[in-house]
């Protein structure tokens, strides 16, 4: 059975008495490791498959010295700098582990791995077939279709768009409108005994006199809550347009509903509100049980005063839990100088704008520290009211009040994802952090990231499926850890899973050191590595700690995390690696030097070495006079036995210091065999 190896996904099939095992190499060049060299050689320079001690026993096909920068300390080429790195390249029948393993045993190799493969760090998007997405960037920006492949939300969490009306007959909003579902429509009954008479698709509040503006509604209060201005219509395609049904934009709430709640209307200067009315679909909004409500409009409270019956209508809504969201104004000002309504009331999140680039615009919109977080508002493509049936149209807008909008949509999707989520929390944890570090004036707490906040939300935690790795393992040995992870909100970075280990001699332990796990290929197996401890370790403790998106979903495998880790024993069981730098039927002259590598895991016991030459005809036991032992390496210089025979095997043999015993041999072809070989 070979060992496993990150270049492969093991998938095996179990049967009677059978194990069925299929290999793909998925997360590293195939066939292909790093290799860092204590002392450089001209590497590209030497055969293949003599290229030292250890690689010269595998097929290798190809060495590459790499001009990294571990190569030129100081300025100076590879060739003088000291250690280098090469990319070795293997035959195909090679066990990439096993030469790895060769390697990292060599007294001359300081490090080698794998030439892992690395992606664009993006995560899966869904991407709606609207015919005018292409000319939404902002949706881009807030990472709209990463958070739609992840969940798209559903029709049962609404959005109240307290404004100017919907035209809720547009083609791109007429299968997105909440329907009453206590009421039966046209009956002239109060069905569900709300105070309001046939409220199928929400109200109208506008009850103000006569502006003059032909074709708009001014009163009185009734069960339509057309749109004739565009700043309403406007605001909710942004939030919740039909998205992906092939017409018109898409709305960042994708299946979510809009609750039109009409309040203002076409003033002079545009579209206007009153108090009154405001206060009144606030509070319709609270009764109907909105999950959202979206609130782009504003205006500047004189010191000292309050807006009573908004004041209420807003606390109502929080005691509901609905999520209040306001537009936080176009003076270009600072709040902290003035008090905007409702965008500074306390508990409403307050939203600043940016352009599709997703930097501030300090000439139109407000900034401050209730600033809670910030949304595109720029030219932002949206649908638009026209006169007659199956409206279809659609233009630009610019301000806060497109921005809000935004925030309310992704709202209403986190609340698909997590119906008891602190809304507020998780667009702040998750916003892209933009100007200073942390919150501030401009961004608040960053601009909005839609994917990040479903991942922050996530109520799932991840599935562990690990085989703890315990009992006793070798000395000095590095520690392979395996683990099938999955997620519902599986990404790049989701979940995501750490080893962390400690290492304990005697009665001294280190402190505790976390290595990444990182995924193979798109499966959902991980891997990752304790190091190669020092000989004096006795044991290796361990846990895994697995996390997604949402801090509360982070959990330690065992459950004691560092305080119940799991323990692996150490024990010497492997004798010393021996290699000659000679391959069996080499040519060496008969007063040449044949040298051996020999290191051990632990330390190599000088006086237990044994070296032995043997000819057809004779053999001698060489004592410590006859070789040297330096740093590793064994040279024998075969000028003193007078080689006469044609060919030599030389064996040598070593102990480590707990007597673990080895030994290496080569046959080797003597050239210029003039003299006596005297034994």
């Amino acid at each position: 059975m070979k060992t496993f190896s990150p270049c492969r996904w093991l998938v095996g099939i179990a049967g009677v008495g059978l194990l069925t095992v299929t290999t793909w190499a998925i997360d590293c060049v195939p066939q292909q490791l790093l290799v860092k060299l204590r002392n450089p050689v001209a590497m590209t320079a030497l055969k293949p498959m003599s290229v030292d001690p250890v690689t010269g026993q595998f097929a290798v096909s190809g060495i590459e010295m790499l001009n990294v920068a571990t190569s030129k300390k100081n300025g100076l080429s590879a060739a003088q700098s000291g250690p280098a790195v090469y990319k070795i390249t293997f035959g195909p029948k090679v066990d990439l582990y096993q030469a790895r393993m060769a390697l990292l045993k060599d007294r001359n190799v300081i490090w080698a791995n794998y030439n892992y493969k690395f992606k664009a760090l993006d995560s899966q998007r869904f991407v709606p077939d609207d015919l005018l997405y292409g000319s939404q960037p902002n949706m881009d920006r807030v990472r709209g279709p990463q958070a739609w492949y992840l969940n798209r939300g559903n029709s049962a969490k609404t959005v109240a768009v307290v404004d100017t009306g919907v035209d809720w007959d547009h083609l791109d909003l007429v299968d997105k409108i909440w329907h009453n579902p206590g009421e039966i429509p046209d009956n002239g009954i109060d069905d569900d005994n709300n105070g309001f008479v046939d409220d199928v698709l929400g109200w109208d509040f506008v009850s103000v006199p006569d502006q003059g503006i032909s074709g708009e509604d001014y009163g009185p209060p009734d069960n339509n809550p057309m749109d004739f201005e565009g700043h309403g219509t406007h605001v909710a395609g942004i939030a919740a347009a039909d998205t992906n049904n092939s017409l018109g934009v898409a709305g960042t709430g994708f299946n979510i509903s809009i609750m039109a709640i009409r309040a203002g209307f076409s003033g002079l200067d545009g579209g206007e509100f009153n108090l009154a009315d405001l206060c009144s679909a606030l509070s319709y909004a609270v009764l109907m049980n909105a999950n959202v409500i979206n609130m782009s409009f504003g205006t500047e409270v004189p010191t000292g005063n309050q807006l009573e019956c908004m004041n209420e209508a807003l606390d109502a809504a929080k005691a509901r839990g609905i999520v209040l969201v306001a537009a936080a104004g176009n003076e270009g000002a600072d709040l902290d100088t003035f008090t905007e309504m409702p965008a500074e009331y306390p508990g409403v999140i307050a939203v600043s704008m940016t352009d599709n680039l997703g930097d501030f615009v300090p000439e139109v919109s407000n900034y401050g520290a209730s600033v809670w977080i910030a949304a595109p508002g720029l030219s932002i493509l949206s649908t638009a009211v026209a006169s007659g049936s199956g409206n279809n149209n659609y233009e630009p807008k610019t301000g806060t009040s497109m921005s809000a909008p935004h925030v309310s949509g992704a709202a209403a999707l986190i609340l698909a994802v997590n119906p008891s989520a602190n809304v507020a929390t998780a667009l702040a944890q998750s916003a892209t952090d933009k100007g200073t570090a942390g919150r501030d004036p401009q961004y608040g707490w960053g601009l909005l990231n839609m994917e990040n906040a479903l991942r922050y939300v996530d109520p799932t935690p991840p599935t562990l499926n690990f085989t703890p790795i315990s009992g006793t393992r070798n000395t000095g040995e590095f520690v392979a850890i395996t683990a099938n992870i999955t997620d519902n909100f599986e990404g790049d970075n989701s979940p995501s899973a750490s080893v962390f280990y400690r290492y304990q001699t005697g009665s001294s332990v280190t402190t505790y050191t976390g290595a990444k796990l990182n995924r193979v290929g798109n499966s959902s197996l991980f891997y990752g590595e304790i190091p190669s401890s020092d000989s004096a370790v006795n044991e290796i403790h361990y846990y895994l700690q697995v996390s997604d998106g949402n801090p509360s979903n982070t959990f330690t495998n065992p459950a004691g995390g560092s305080s119940a880790p799991y323990t692996i024993v150490l024990h010497d069981v492997t004798g010393p690696t021996m290699t000659s730098w000679m391959q069996t039927g080499d040519y060496v002259a008969a007063d040449q030097t044949v040298t051996f590598s020999i290191v051990d895991n632990v330390a190599v016991a000088t006086s237990s070495i044994s070296v032995v030459l043997r000819t057809a005809t004779q053999q001698r036991t060489l004592t410590n006079a006859d070789y040297e032992f330096l740093s590793g390496v064994l040279s024998v210089n075969l000028r003193p036995f007078s080689l006469t025979e044609p060919t030599l095997n030389l064996t040598v043999a070593a102990s480590d210091l707990n007597d673990n015993r080895s030994t290496a041999s080569v046959l080797l072809n003597i050239s210029n065999s003039s003299v006596d070989f005297d034994l």
